[in-house]
């Protein structure tokens, strides 16, 4: 669920999911935004602690906590990303897509 953090202006994130398809192509999936992603979003990619921060070129970052050790080597892989927003289902089930688009990855 994605809650906004009012001090820093930045929403964290805590559950996401990074999936890989046959053909080594990953997308990321998590919780969306309402407002229409902007030009140029890029996910930047921590050194030091198990996070990311997606830029999404509009809005508020996006911080990515807990990120999966191995779904952080294979975004260190890789130049760019299919983002998936999803809007919450508060009842579970099926969630509808918001906005899908690619943003570049970045690195410390």
């Amino acid at each position: 669920m994605a809650k906004d953090t009012e001090t820093r202006h930045i929403v964290d994130v805590d559950e996401h999911d990074v999936v890989e398809n046959n053909r080594g192509e990953l997308m990321l999936v998590l919780d969306g935004q309402a407002d229409v992603p902007g030009d140029l979003p890029r996910l930047h990619l921590s050194a030091k602690r198990p996070e990311a921060i997606l830029h999404r070129g509009t809005g508020p970052p996006m911080r990515l906590h807990h990120v999966d050790p191995e779904a952080m080597e294979r975004l260190r892989a890789v130049d760019v990303i299919l983002v998936s927003e999803l809007k919450p289902n508060p009842k579970g089930g099926a969630e509808d897509v918001l906005h899908n688009y690619m943003a570049a990855i970045q690195q410390d």
